[in-house]
């Protein structure tokens, strides 16, 4: 049995770009890069009306395809804005024909999509999709939490931080039941490949391919806003949160991380945070919350008075994070930053 579409969800900065690529090695498997489409799109069902009728499929579509970060999808967009249009009869429809035209593209039969958010739609997927693949990537939440603080467009609150991680994982596991869920560890991923590469094809349906861990040179850009995903596997990473987290941060992390991190078998390397810990987290997080949020008012604005217009308010997301990646620099240990209007990894 082939189980697709296939979706990979997790946490920021969980390594779900790094197996996006990978298993778009495959030569059966085409997979998007991060489309938002639930939250850009299916979330505003309301205001957007029913995609049935073609004057709303319209004004969805070219909604949509107006926003900058659509042209990492690597489709040709006018090619993409017709097939929308004429297969985009409902929400389904409109989300099919995008991943559609791109394994076409590809020459591939099957294909996936990769958005970290869409954790919070799982069960919308397995509704749309009964035999899709949900694919869980989990990663230690210190090590996902530090490599969170080094990205522009992110908190540098660790508590904020280790809190969207415990979000997005029990978010995923609303379908952890089902048969077509799969939990799939960063670390072994970057360690021993073959083997949790093996446990997806297996799980898809489809015969294991070594061309997955064989990065193509033409691949490796370094203008790319995850290039390091495109080159060869690597653990080096996966212990720098030891280095970079002060106890106190390391302390606070497993507090709010606590019985979550210890079910996906992640165990504590300090005591419980203690009062003076919380409160010195709990006061950086309030910093933190307070800078971004005012930051956003313009594009809360936008979401709560124009929510159609999506591309307005990804540009005024993408001017705040870009200000706020400048006003709150720090020094890049996990990789290059990411682009301000995508790339949650």
């Amino acid at each position: 049995m082939i189980r697709t579409p296939v979706f990979i969800v997790g946490a920021p900065r969980s390594g779900t770009s790094l197996l996006r690529v990978t298993l778009n090695r495959h030569p059966q498997l085409a997979m998007c890069n991060e489309t938002d489409f639930c939250r850009r799109l299916y979330n505003r069902r309301r205001a957007f009306g029913d995609p049935a009728n073609p004057r709303n499929r319209e004004r969805i579509v070219d909604a949509y395809l107006a926003i900058h970060s659509v042209g990492r999808l690597e489709m040709d967009v006018e090619d993409l804005r017709e097939r929308m249009k004429r297969e985009g009869v409902n929400w389904r429809a409109l989300f099919v024909s995008m991943l559609q035209l791109l394994a076409d593209s590809r020459g591939k039969p099957y294909f996936g999509e990769k958005t970290p958010a869409h954790a919070f739609y799982v069960d919308t997927l397995c509704e749309w999709f009964p035999d899709c693949s949900i694919i869980h990537l989990v990663r230690d939440p210190r090590a996902a939490t530090c490599s969170l603080t080094h990205v522009p467009w992110a908190t540098r609150s660790v508590l904020m931080g280790a809190r969207t991680w415990r979000m997005f994982n029990t978010a995923a596991l609303r379908v952890s039941s089902r048969h077509n869920y799969l939990r799939i560890h960063y670390e072994k991923l970057v360690t021993r490949p073959e083997e949790p590469l093996r446990q997806i094809c297996s799980h898809v349906g489809l015969d294991y391919s070594e061309s997955m861990l064989e990065p193509d040179v033409a691949e490796i850009d370094p203008r790319r806003p995850d290039p390091r995903s495109f080159e060869e596997i690597t653990s080096a990473r996966t212990s720098l949160w030891q280095r970079e987290l002060e106890p106190w941060q390391v302390s606070a992390i497993e507090a709010v991380a606590g019985r979550r991190m210890e079910e996906f078998g992640y165990q504590r390397q300090t005591k419980r945070a203690g009062p003076a810990d919380l409160s010195r987290a709990a006061m950086e997080a309030v910093v933190e919350m307070t800078f971004q949020k005012l930051l956003r008012l313009p594009s809360m604005s936008y979401h709560l008075l124009q929510p159609t217009n999506v591309a307005a308010e990804q540009k005024w997301l993408a001017r705040a994070s870009a200000t706020y990646g400048r006003l709150r620099a720090r020094r890049p240990v996990d990789g290059p930053p990411a682009p301000v209007a995508g790339g949650r990894d």
